[in-house]
């Protein structure tokens, strides 16, 4: 049987080896704890709260990570941290309305906008005016000053609902030339509207405002 040398007579190189056989499992759980311990800490350090959630639909699930962080100046100007607050947005809903095939995903958004949790609504021409006389969305002439309105004509889409056929201003059209931020986003031209019974209607409110002010 070979004799293992006393430690102080090993070389560095043998003296590494030697700690590495013997105490390579301990060495694994502890790099594997303070992995897991350091993930920990840094989601709760970097978490920031939801103060208001957008939906994008049809947005082909594209990293909405670069456009939360922009609107951090607006959720200064309106009283929060943007340090510790954020405008989450939900761009994982697509939808073809027009085939038919959707409709787990529609049942699936129906669901998300029932429960009051998203303010904003995002999505191409299709999808809004198809849901625009269901009555999903406010109506913007309740919110704008008549000037607002006559300013914004030409970018105000209408609808109605099935209790009343008379028409009223139910969202925006936007495209890059209007909204600049539109632009790091998968839209080239795109509908925005304010969900009825959302959670966060004040400011949503303000964010309509905010959008309208680049226009």
């Amino acid at each position: 049987m070979e004799q293992i040398k006393p430690l102080k007579e090993m070389t560095v190189k043998e003296r590494i080896g030697y700690i590495w056989d013997y105490y390579k499992v301990t060495f694994l759980v502890i790099f594997l704890c303070a992995f897991f311990f350091g993930g920990l800490l840094l989601q709760y350090f970097s978490y920031k709260e939801p103060v208001m959630e957008l939906m994008m639909v049809n947005a082909y699930q594209y990293d909405t990570t670069e456009l939360e962080a922009d609107f951090g100046d607006f959720l200064t100007e309106n009283g929060y941290d943007a340090q510790k607050d954020m405008i989450s947005i939900n761009s994982t809903i697509n939808l073809n309305v027009r085939s038919g095939e959707d409709y787990d995903d529609q049942i699936t958004m129906q669901t998300l906008v029932a429960t009051g949790t998203y303010s904003g609504f995002f999505s191409d021409e299709s999808v809004f005016e198809f849901y625009a006389p269901a009555g999903y969305f406010r109506d913007l002439s309740l919110i704008l000053t008549e000037d607002e309105l006559k300013r914004l004509s030409d970018c105000l889409v209408y609808g109605r609902t099935e209790d009343d056929p008379t028409e009223y201003p139910c969202g925006l059209i936007l495209d890059s030339s209007n909204c600049s931020w539109l632009s790091k986003t998968n839209y080239e031209v795109c509908y925005f509207g304010i969900l009825k019974g959302n959670l966060s209607d004040e400011l949503a409110t303000a964010f309509l405002r905010y959008i309208i002010d680049t226009i």
